[in-house]
């Protein structure tokens, strides 16, 4: 009898890779030590077994202009580190994206189409099980202590400034989904939508507001024609319309309004924190408009420009620095200067266009490039996108399912 030992490793491990991916989705809105962990173990299994090579060099094959945008800018973070402030929080910051890492071995242990359904099943059954959660967590019956997470703001573990584009690009695919089925499918995946839906706009977070809107009328323009698209739009907008002027979005969309005059006026100290965020940000990019302050070194840029502006008020503590002033191209810019901006911009404008220039009817994975770049590109305005855990891994995980399928469309 053949012994184990015999047998190659490569065959003993083969589907190893392809397993993890798997069960690293089920705790993902839940826990994020749990995931971390989990795709941890798929990355190392991944580079052992010859998933990430062969995956990298599919998405070179398949994917060049996307891949040559994305090695700009992560090569642009890695370089910025050079002239860097501050360079252990740099590595910080490029430590915590290590996620990104994951993409080719999704492309190659996805690619097998019994595989990338298992994954995506096992993605919507976490999503599902989390909004039950989050009704019970409406409803008083369970308690979570995540910041920006309660009874009035039910976004469970996620958090309201994650949730609706987490729960946005998922009601967006389902939505896709639903569309080229008929009967109890798509009834059960419209349905799941409609629920993704209702719990955004119940929730606080005015980024998720936009990306659920925006992702809705992207799918329905894509998939409807002639007068049935226009008049698809238009519902939404009313609908969108109406929950606004009935939900909790009615407040945030008021302050925003209100801010304007008092900015006009220079009471920075009477509007939102991000104000004198985005302010800051743009004023550690002049400073430096052509490199920036480096990839570690918007902490410490960030303090100076307080101290020669103490009108601005950035939050948190008394005198605690902001690490990012809440949004993700001032950021770059901040850091790197215009080759930033261009950088981060190249590198969502293709990564979009790359699903979007394809028939969503004839490539069906084509909406899983587009919808997450779309969703991060919009996300970007209130956030760090690229680098924030349920935003960022969201993204990540449905592209790369999405490039795996490229080939079967």
């Amino acid at each position: 009898m053949k012994l184990l030992a015999d047998i190659p490793a490569e065959v003993q491990w083969k589907y190893c890779a392809h397993w993890l991916l798997c069960l690293a989705v089920l705790p993902f809105p839940f826990s994020v030590a749990l995931t971390n962990v989990l795709l941890g173990l798929a990355l190392a299994a991944g580079i052992f077994l010859g998933n990430w090579w062969q995956g990298a060099r599919s998405m070179w094959c398949q994917h060049r202009w996307f891949s040559l945008v994305m090695l700009s800018y992560w090569g642009l973070m890695l370089v910025g580190l050079a002239w860097s402030g501050d360079r252990a929080w740099g590595l910080h910051v490029i430590g915590r994206q290590w996620f990104w890492l994951l993409l080719p071995i999704l492309l190659d242990c996805l690619s097998d189409e019994r595989w990338r359904q298992r994954f995506l099943a096992a993605l919507s059954f976490a999503l599902a099980l989390n909004l039950f959660y989050c009704v019970l967590q409406m409803a008083g019956m369970v308690h979570v202590t995540t910041i920006g997470s309660n009874h009035d703001d039910a976004t469970g573990h996620i958090g309201h400034i994650g949730f609706g584009v987490v729960y946005g690009i998922w009601a967006a695919l389902l939505l896709h989904w639903g569309w080229q089925r008929t009967g109890l499918q798509r009834h059960i995946a419209w349905l799941l939508a409609l629920w993704s839906w209702f719990m955004i706009y119940s929730a606080q977070g005015r980024s998720g507001y936009a990306v659920a809107l925006i992702l809705m009328l992207v799918v329905v323009y894509k998939q409807a024609g002639g007068l049935r698209r226009w008049a698809s739009v238009g519902v939404l907008v009313l609908g969108l319309g109406v929950v606004l002027a009935l939900g909790p979005g009615k407040q945030r969309v008021q302050d925003v309004l209100l801010d304007v005059p008092k900015i006009q006026a220079g009471e920075m100290q009477q509007t939102d924190v991000h104000w004198s965020l985005w302010k800051g940000a743009l004023d550690i990019w002049r400073a430096n408009p052509a490199i920036g302050a480096g990839t570690g070194g918007f902490p410490q840029a960030a303090a100076a420009v307080k101290a020669q502006r103490p009108e601005l008020v950035f939050g948190g503590a008394p005198g605690q620095i902001p690490v990012h002033p809440h949004n993700m191209y001032l950021l770059a810019l901040a850091r790197w200067g215009v080759p930033g901006g261009v950088a981060l911009v190249a590198l969502l404008g293709f990564w979009a266009y790359s699903g979007w220039q394809r028939n969503w009817g004839d490539t069906p994975t084509a909406p899983m490039i587009a919808l997450p770049a779309i969703a991060l590109s919009i996300h970007g305005l209130s956030a760090p996108s690229l680098e924030e855990h349920f935003a960022g891994i969201i993204a990540m995980l449905v592209t790369g399912a999405g490039m795996a399928g490229w080939h079967k469309g």
